[in-house]
């Protein structure tokens, strides 16, 4: 075998180990995005008046800080890991997603 084509063949299975990587690591923090909202869609289910939201408002701050650091490490994956593992838990993500949204819609109403 070549040298070209040896280093061909690291190259690609460099590329491999790295996708599969990025991949885990994508669905890692895809997982968590998934369990840090639904968390604070939790606290926020929690509201029956205006002191449980200024409550439920100091609980999810911390987890709000989590979600933006998942962010923050998901846009450092490589793109085709990041899209992979956006694909892989489209339905999760948007389940949680939506929990949080009326969940927090209804605390703004509950606290009124």
């Amino acid at each position: 075998m070549g040298k070209s084509m040896w280093y061909g063949c690291v190259l690609f299975t460099l590329a491999i180990v790295v996708t599969g990587c990025g991949s885990k690591a994508g669905d890692k923090l895809m997982k968590e995005k998934v369990e840090v909202l639904n968390s604070m869609a939790a606290e926020f289910e929690k509201v029956t008046n205006k002191a449980s939201m200024e409550k439920a408002l100091s609980e999810t701050k911390a987890l709000g800080n989590k979600l933006d650091q998942i962010e923050k490490d998901l846009v450092a994956l490589p793109p085709e890991a990041r899209e992979a593992a956006i694909v892989a838990h489209k339905d999760e993500l948007e389940k949680a997603t939506a929990r949080f949204a009326a969940a927090k819609e209804q605390a703004r109403k509950k606290a009124k």
